[in-house]
């Protein structure tokens, strides 16, 4: 029997094969197939179809301030706004969450004002204040709002102390818990000093100013006294200002509200005494008297709520790997800005003398 020659396995699309054997054509794929192009344009127009939108509500949004109104409890067409405020203020928000940023709490409070369905304001804050000017700024929308004669109940939680006090002062009535601790009226400048250390290591600090004191209080030399005298004459009217506030908006007597404003804290029942605050209470008594202040047996109960859009989350995105990076190293930005001198209207036990 004659043997057949073995045959050869040509694997199927290979370009090899028999002479003149017809060569088989790759499949289709992607953007070479139409369900492929149907679903890149799809995606595509999806895309360019949420920027638009996202573009058209935050326009919508930054006329509002960028903030919604969320129903919280009750009903009815008279409103109730509440507001919270929880950490140290700030001038600018650190993050979406943020509620004791000046530029947030004065967007509220203004929004609360021009609205006129919102018949008063209720704010529930814990703080051991911060910042001086963001604080003032906070005042200033207080005021503004207490002139437009919506009425404010302000509740202490846990803090209230400095700025938090500074600002709160303008409401109509200022309640705290049991458990508050409040007070703390005064100033603060600190900043930290290398010298000795840099003495002791042979490190050298070399600083050429125009004048005398325009290197005040450089980390880097001994501290001169005449540099913590002009710091201390700013303290001082500082501290005058808001001495000064704080006897206006409690009808108090500037000696009486001097007397006690030497930065301690206080008890509930302490501040209560001094009527640095009007009583001690709960939320639900809290807002029974701001019922009463507003004229009205029940409300709607909103909160405002800042709008995220897909801007918002995309400059968030970017933002994080650098943000992580930063949280793993202190960076010599943030060592400057340790030792730069700043005014403060905080309640910080661990401040030097």
């Amino acid at each position: 029997m004659e043997q057949q020659p073995p045959r050869m396995h040509v694997p199927p699309g290979s370009s090899f094969g028999p002479p003149g054997a017809p060569k088989q054509k790759k499949s289709s794929s992607g953007c070479m197939s139409p369900l492929g192009c149907l679903l890149s344009a799809s995606l595509v127009f999806n895309l360019v179809l949420l920027v638009i939108v996202s573009a058209t509500s935050s326009t919508k949004s930054n006329k509002r301030g960028r903030y919604e109104e969320a129903w919280v409890s009750g009903k009815g067409a008279n409103k109730i706004a509440m507001i919270q405020v929880d950490g140290t203020i700030t001038g600018r928000p650190t993050s979406y969450s943020d509620t004791a940023s000046a530029r947030i709490l004065v967007k509220q409070l203004r929004r609360a004002r021009r609205d006129a369905s919102v018949k008063g304001v209720f704010i529930e804050i814990n703080s051991p204040g911060g910042s001086v000017t963001a604080s003032d700024k906070i005042y200033q929308a207080m005021v503004k709002l207490r002139k437009s004669k919506k009425p404010i109940v302000l509740l202490m939680g846990d803090t209230c102390a400095s700025g938090c006090v500074y600002m709160g002062v303008p409401a109509n009535k200022v309640y705290a818990h049991p458990t508050t601790i409040t007070g703390s009226i005064g100033v603060i400048i600190s900043t930290l000093n290398f010298s000795k250390m840099m003495e002791k290591i042979g490190i050298q600090g070399v600083t050429i100013a125009s004048k005398e004191n325009k290197a005040l209080l450089s980390p880097y030399a001994p501290v001169q006294e005449s540099h913590k005298k002009i710091l201390k004459d700013i303290v001082d009217e500082m501290h005058t200002r808001f001495v000064g506030i704080v006897a206006k908006w409690r009808k108090l007597p500037t000696k009486e509200v001097s007397a006690f404003a030497d930065g301690r804290v206080f008890s509930a029942k302490q501040a209560k005494k001094l009527k640095l605050i009007d009583g001690i209470s709960y939320r639900q008594q809290a807002l029974k008297s701001l019922l009463k202040l507003a004229g009205l047996k029940n409300a709607r109960y909103v909160r405002y709520k800042r709008q995220v859009n897909f801007f918002d989350l995309f400059k968030s995105y970017a933002k994080l790997p650098a943000e992580l990076k930063k949280s793993r190293k202190i960076s010599i930005d943030t060592m400057l800005d340790w030792t730069t001198p700043k005014a403060y209207y905080l309640w910080h036990p661990t401040s030097s003398k």
